[in-house]
């Protein structure tokens, strides 16, 4: 993965029988702007889970739920708008 570059963003990737998941910080004080790349990959679906104070969708037992669902292509590359101090998995 990278997504290197990007002052007060850390991310971490990790694949598992096909699957892929993602998790990543915005640990600045400002919004940012971040595009991931992941060698062979393909286009895939992803759930996009908010982790936020004000912005952490769950469902009645306050486990989380998809923000959104977006089809992504890592092999070109993806962009994705991190609010400042956020944390969020896909």
């Amino acid at each position: 993965m990278n997504a290197s570059g990007v002052a007060g963003v850390r991310a971490v990737a990790a694949r598992k029988e096909g699957e892929i998941t993602l998790a990543v910080v915005n640990n600045s004080g400002k919004d940012q702007r971040i595009r991931f790349s992941m060698e062979g990959e393909h286009s895939r679906t992803m759930q996009v889970f908010h982790c936020m104070e004000n912005d952490r969708p769950a469902d009645s037992d306050q486990l989380p739920v998809p923000k959104e669902t977006r089809e992504v292509n890592l092999a070109s590359g993806e962009e994705f708008d991190l609010p400042a101090s956020s944390s969020h998995n896909f």
